[in-house]
């Protein structure tokens, strides 16, 4: 490899968030390699979404909260914007 080739093949390492074994293997093998830029921050995004919900549902079977009403919409408009998060970002995937 020339240095300029050696240069582009670690960005492309450290992009893929892959071992070098495993980017090099699916390099030989000819599949088709991926990366999903902003794919931990939409899953981090989804779990704190679980977390309220969870936090919401106690709150409610505890009696601590009578009406979640707000709440809930606050969670369900969360969940549209990381479902339009997912939706764009499966567009650039395909």
């Amino acid at each position: 490899m020339t240095d300029e080739e050696y240069s582009a093949f670690i960005q492309r390492l450290k992009v893929s968030r892959m071992s070098q074994n495993d980017f090099v293997m699916k390099s030989i093998l000819d599949k088709k390699i991926t990366i999903l830029d902003g794919f931990k921050e939409l899953t981090d995004q989804i779990k704190k979404i679980g977390v309220n919900l969870n936090q919401l549902t106690r709150s409610v079977n505890y009696g601590q909260l009578l009406d979640g009403k707000d709440e809930l919409k606050e969670i369900q408009k969360e969940l549209g914007e990381v479902w339009q998060s997912l939706s764009a970002f499966l567009q650039k995937v395909r």
